[in-house]
């Protein structure tokens, strides 16, 4: 059916309306080789693994920011990847300052569930990570 979502579309859908509210939630949607892979000029750069990795993503997240989020702005199905151009809203604990800074982020979906999540500040880089094979 034209215009109809993937069912991988609708998975990192359903991520982004559960990973900054409903830790539960999100985790179930991730594979056990789940990674999160931050880039090197990350405040905390490298690859963090599995649902503890996970964990320790957002236990840095919520030592930095009292409110954060991604206003998606479009879903980009690559198949088993998907593409999401976002904007990251957060502000800072510690100095209340707002931030929003577009942010892109590919998703790699394997067994219905997602296996990896890769982001970046750069449009051009994360397109050509997005169609690498």
């Amino acid at each position: 059916m034209p215009g109809q979502e993937s069912e991988n579309v609708r998975l990192v859908r359903r991520m982004y309306e559960t990973w900054h509210e409903d830790r539960a939630a999100s985790l179930e949607l991730l594979h056990a080789d789940f990674e999160f892979v931050n880039p090197d000029h990350a405040v905390d750069p490298g690859i963090r693994r599995g649902h503890d990795g996970y964990a320790k993503v957002f236990e840095n997240l919520d030592a930095s920011f009292s409110e954060r989020d991604n206003d998606v702005h479009e879903l980009v199905d690559l198949g088993d990847r998907i593409l999401a151009y976002t904007t990251y809203i957060a502000t800072g604990r510690d100095s209340g300052a707002r931030i929003e800074v577009p942010e892109q982020h590919v998703w790699t979906l394997r067994d219905g569930k997602i296996l990896r999540l890769e982001w970046f500040h750069d449009a051009v880089e994360a397109e050509r990570a997005a169609r690498a094979r």
